[in-house]
């Protein structure tokens, strides 16, 4: 397993994303020759990973496709917006207006995507903090139970 980061003047270099995110990252920045810089990757259609804002401690490999090619790209924050600019130089093929379009548009809301390509689905258990935060929020439309005794009470009057 493996994925192909560009950067540079027509630069690419292999990494083995079977690791922890962080572990992928701090990696990426000492090949690559930006320790200092705030990093990312985009795939080459322009859609940002967000490596920055998943638990450092999960496996890039859930986030991250085999075998694919991913663009190296500078995080820089202004006004608490994130601006992307690729670190990878002019390339007519890749770096298109769509590209930049797309690495630019602003999402309303930051999904996180697993290695199929598809949303992960966000299941909150009953109890937990993240479920009493949204509770107090009045957010029951995000807060998925999966309490066991539901499923159950569910079939039973399903079948009354």
């Amino acid at each position: 397993m493996y994925i192909t980061v560009r950067f540079g003047d027509q630069e690419q270099a292999l990494f083995n994303p079977h690791c922890r995110i962080i572990s992928l990252v701090n990696e990426i920045k000492a090949k690559c020759r930006c320790e200092d810089v705030d990093i990312d990757l985009c795939d080459e259609s322009g859609n940002v990973k967000h490596l920055g804002h998943q638990a450092q401690f999960k496996f890039a490999s859930d986030l991250l496709v085999d075998r694919e090619t991913y663009i190296l790209i500078k995080v820089e924050r202004k006004d608490g917006d994130p601006q992307y600019l690729p670190l990878l130089q002019a390339d007519d093929e890749t770096l298109s207006e769509a590209f930049f379009a797309r690495l630019s548009s602003k999402d309303d809301e930051l999904k996180v995507y697993g290695r199929r390509g598809r949303a992960a689905s966000r299941d909150v258990r009953r109890g937990s903090k993240e479920y009493l935060k949204l509770k107090q929020l009045g957010d029951k439309s995000s807060v998925k139970s999966k309490s066991p005794t539901q499923t159950r009470t569910k079939s039973r009057q399903s079948s009354k």
